[in-house]
């Protein structure tokens, strides 16, 4: 009883929007903390800011999300604060200086070895250029690779350096600024979704705006730090969104998707099982527009670049980056045994090797199961409306039985399987698992893990063996306990 009238009591407190303006305050305090420089500050002094930071930036996060309204329309006042805090929230992560990865400066030496020195990305690599150490535009990142994204992300950055006009501070607030429009855009496009999927709650477009545009991994990564992968995860997001609008425009999903993988690579796994729905509906024209499209979509892209590519060097160059090993499972695996080998002896040692493909072979099987799964689910739910003469899916279970089983395998993909996982990694799936169902499984593992690996800023984010363990499987394995013990309860009563 106690228990239940301090809960009212505290739902009718504004708790939501002490949350956002505690978001807020994190976010300022960030940017003044890091206008000198990212690393202006020594080492402890940083561990000493980022600790608090990130707790903060959680505790917001979940007091905005945990004590929204919901049973009840928002006040105009209450949805201006929803979106200009979203606005004025934006801005201020996206001035903030990078100051946890120089990743955004190595996509400004992709896009000036192109504009000044007319040098194909995949092909010449940063340290081949001649004076590069004297070029003010270079950064000495990713100076040994060639670009490990796809045509698209090579023709984006291209544009936005021509843009800079050769001014390293100009051109870094152009990535700044495209990453600020696309979060925006982001935040309006799960609003749509929400409208279309919970017509009868009249706050879900409002909060999921608030959900994306205030979520701290964001803030942090894809705004402060100017990481990429939101890009990839924007086109995806709009796959999905087009296959919801009443049009259905699948052909349409199919380029985005494509254009997706064409930024990062990851999204190549859906395109298949989309293919496995537009099959199951028999829908060959569609398939077939979507496949000469697809590949036209490739290839006009590629044109730049083609030439000299598909020789040998640059190739095992891409796929040696690629197949690096950092803060996934693969590692933790990999290092556990290296640690355990070490202590019993040389023979061990010499083991490494072996582990380290067996625990690849095992992954990509996991990986292979799931695409099987959710191919035969996709097929079999079609098969199933079908022989029951259903109308057509709503946009609802559309996004429950076709996109989150396709969703699954994306995020297995990028975050169990692939060799090497970073936090801003999951900006390239939860744009479109923000649209599932709030009870879906796969929505709160992604937030759960999207949440805790704010505290990768700190100096668990470099912890070998403790980034993935802390950051990635323990919050997947309470919400896989939480879900068990939901269902034994609801078995038993």
């Amino acid at each position: 009883m106690i228990h239940s009238d301090f809960s009212r009591r505290l739902a009718s407190l504004p708790l939501w929007q002490v949350g956002l303006a505690l978001l807020l305050v994190c976010v300022v305090t960030m940017e003044w903390f890091y206008a000198p420089g990212g690393h202006f500050h020594n080492r402890l002094q940083r561990e000493l800011f980022v600790w608090p930071l990130a707790l903060l930036l959680m505790a917001g996060y979940v007091l905005l999300l945990n004590y929204f309204p919901t049973d009840r329309p928002l006040t105009p006042i209450e949805k201006a604060v929803v979106v200009v805090g979203g606005i004025l929230i934006t801005t201020i992560a996206a001035v903030t200086v990078p100051f946890h990865s120089t990743d955004v400066y190595g996509y400004i030496n992709r896009g000036w070895q192109q504009v000044a020195y007319g040098t194909n990305p995949y092909v010449t690599v940063i340290k081949a250029l001649p004076g590069w150490k004297q070029d003010a535009m270079l950064t000495n990142h990713w100076i040994s690779n060639p670009c490990p994204y796809g045509f698209a992300f090579a023709l984006a950055a291209k544009q936005l350096v021509a843009w800079g006009g050769g001014v390293l501070s100009d051109t870094l607030a152009l990535f700044k600024l495209t990453n600020a429009l696309v979060h925006i855009g982001l935040g309006l496009l799960l609003a749509w979704v929400a409208s279309k999927t919970q017509v009868n709650n009249p706050t879900a477009p409002w909060k999921a705006f608030a959900e994306w545009t205030f979520h701290p991994l964001l803030l942090v990564h894809h705004l402060a730090n100017g990481h990429n992968d939101v890009w990839m995860g924007a086109l995806l997001a709009g796959a999905v969104a087009l296959s919801l609008s009443v049009q259905k425009r699948d052909v349409w999903a199919l380029f985005a998707i494509t254009l997706s993988a064409l930024m990062k690579y990851a999204t190549v796994l859906v395109w298949p099982l989309w293919a496995v729905w537009l099959v199951a509906q028999r829908r060959w024209m569609t398939l077939l527009f979507g496949v000469l499209g697809s590949a036209a979509t490739v290839w006009l892209l590629g044109l730049p670049y083609w030439h000299g590519m598909l020789t040998q060097a640059p190739l095992n160059q891409i796929v040696d980056n690629a197949t690096l090993t950092h803060s996934s499972v693969h590692s933790l695996v990999y290092y556990a045994f290296r640690t355990v080998a070490k202590l019993m002896g040389h023979e061990w040692i010499t083991l490494a090797p072996l582990v380290f493909s067996l625990v690849k072979v095992g992954l990509m099987a996991l990986l292979g199961m799931t695409v099987l799964w959710s191919a035969q689910r996709v097929w079999k739910h079609y098969r199933i409306t079908q022989e029951s003469h259903q109308e057509p899916l709503s946009p609802t279970a559309l996004l429950t039985t076709v996109w989150e089983p396709m969703l699954t395998v994306l995020c297995v993909g990028v975050g169990i399987v692939s060799l090497k996982f970073y936090p801003w990694y999951v900006g390239m799936v939860l744009p479109s698992v923000l649209m599932l169902a709030q009870q879906s499984l796969l929505r709160r593992a992604v937030m759960a893990v999207a949440v805790v690996q704010v505290l990768s800023i700190t100096i668990l984010g470099q912890a070998r063996m403790a980034d993935c363990i802390v950051l990635l499987l323990l919050p997947l394995l309470w919400v896989l306990w939480s879900h068990r013990c939901a269902q034994n309860q609801t078995a038993t009563s």
